[in-house]
């Protein structure tokens, strides 16, 4: 599966996109753990609350197009072909 970061997410992957291999079912919080193992613990810092230990609130990835808030959050499933993206959403005025 194909990882594509934005923003600030970018900045601390230090590359745009990757692609992600997986033996058996994925899920996003498994997703996560691979992206932590490979970028280190600013990508997890950004990414996650450390008070909740959840996704932080203001973080956005979405699969295929749809938001995973309403795939199951970091238990929506993952196949070979998908593609996340990742980004904070950021607002203006």
């Amino acid at each position: 599966m194909k990882v594509k970061f934005y923003a600030t997410f970018r900045e601390i992957a230090g590359e745009e996109e990757c692609s992600l291999n997986f033996k058996s079912k994925a899920t996003v919080g498994s997703l996560l753990q691979k992206l932590f193992e490979r970028y280190g613990d600013r990508l997890k810092n950004a990414l996650i609350d450390s008070s909740t230990g959840s996704l932080a609130k203001y973080v956005k990835i979405f699969k295929n197009g749809r938001d995973i808030d309403f795939l199951g959050g970091l238990n929506a499933e993952l196949s070979d072909g998908d593609l996340v993206v990742m980004f904070p959403p950021v607002a203006g005025g």
